[in-house]
């Protein structure tokens, strides 16, 4: 094996606008040792609220403060990148990445839909091919069932005799319809639709197995701030350890670069606080029940109490109860446990503000 080196990583260098919940990924173009990415190979910083006044500086009469950089703590993932083979019709878009004929890595710059042959791709790295390998329409031709070919109008059209046949001596007049159908000589061709060319550009030779290595940093990024990665490879005086494929062979270059996050932009903030709110426990003696009679005392007046007032120190959310929740009882009042309610006993609900009034019939 020889040297690993880094072949791509996201945000990418100089990058803008990054979104705040992004993890930092790099890709190396061979399997590495996991355990050789760590928080001793990999460095994530950004500028810190702390202040250093250096020793030259102390004798100054107005000294201008250095803004230290602090390490980003996180968690690191790893996964092995395998590309699969080019595909007919396939809904490919942009980054998206495939291994071509070759053996070379071929990435979509232009969104598309493969067409029904592979093309022929260029071999040099970073050389652009077109996936539009179609034939054109000739005529006396002997085609098979399931040949396409690209119309004179840009459209797919696909041999859909079940046995082939002959294409006539002239051009016919296609049917310009999805799904519309064109009689040619022996051969009924059907329209398949446009043709919408997906672009690939080559990367050289596609090493499956390719470690990606994932940095997710344990609290969200601040925005608007700009943050440094590095990568340590075997160039750096100050380390004592670094990034290694599994045979042992170090990274020999380090990798630093920086991005910068976006902004949210809002001219009013989120209706949502995004941090954790305070949560509180509503305690029964904050409640107020008008009237309460005193418990215990044998008073004949509870008998005509229709109505009582829970007060509460905040409004009422009438979405935090169901109604069928209200049980009325009349032990708690009596404190005797022979009581028993009327059969015929009900009870309503009015919220008004931060009171629930209770109506009881039939008591």
């Amino acid at each position: 094996m020889s040297n690993p080196t880094i072949v791509s990583v996201q945000p990418g260098p100089n990058a803008t606008d990054i979104v705040l919940g992004s993890s930092i990924v790099v890709t190396f173009d061979q399997p590495i040792d996991t355990d050789s990415f760590n928080n001793g190979t990999f460095a994530l910083t950004a500028p810190d609220p702390t202040s250093i006044i250096t020793p030259d500086q102390l004798a100054d009469e107005d000294p201008v403060a250095i803004q230290g950089r602090g390490f980003i703590l996180g968690t690191f993932g790893f996964s092995t990148k395998m590309y699969q083979p080019w595909q007919p019709f396939v809904a490919y878009h942009v980054n998206d990445q495939v291994v071509d004929s070759n053996g070379n890595v071929q990435t979509v710059t232009e969104a598309g839909t493969s067409a029904p042959y592979q093309p022929t791709w260029l071999l040099l790295e970073g050389e652009s091919t077109i996936d539009n390998n179609l034939p054109s329409w000739q005529a006396s031709q002997t085609l098979p069932f399931g040949q396409f070919i690209l119309d004179s109008n840009g459209n797919l059209q696909k041999v859909t005799t079940s046995i082939g046949g002959t294409t006539g001596s002239q051009t016919p007049q296609w049917n310009r319809l999805i799904n519309g159908t064109t009689f040619d000589g022996s051969i009924t061709w059907t329209n398949y639709g446009p043709l919408n060319p997906v672009v690939w550009m080559n990367g050289g030779p596609a090493n499956s197995g390719q470690t990606v290595a994932t940095f997710t940093p344990s609290t969200p990024l601040r925005p608007g701030v700009l943050y440094t990665v590095l990568v340590v490879g075997a160039d750096s005086v100050l380390a004592n350890q670094f990034v290694q494929n599994v045979a042992g062979e170090q990274l020999l270059h380090s990798n630093q670069w920086t991005f910068i996050t976006g902004t949210l932009g809002l001219v009013t903030p989120p209706v949502q606080n995004p941090l954790t709110q305070v949560k509180t426990t509503l305690r029964m003696e904050d409640v107020q029940v008008i009237p309460r009679p005193p418990v215990g005392v044998d008073d004949p007046s509870v008998a005509s109490i229709q109505v009582v007032e829970l007060v509460f120190k905040a409004p009422i959310d009438i979405n935090s109860f169901d109604p069928s929740d209200i049980l009325v009882g009349v032990e708690p009042i009596m404190n005797d446990p022979d009581v028993m309610i009327p059969r015929g006993a009900s009870a309503s609900y009015i919220v008004q503000g931060n009171k629930l009034i209770v109506t009881v019939r039939g008591v």
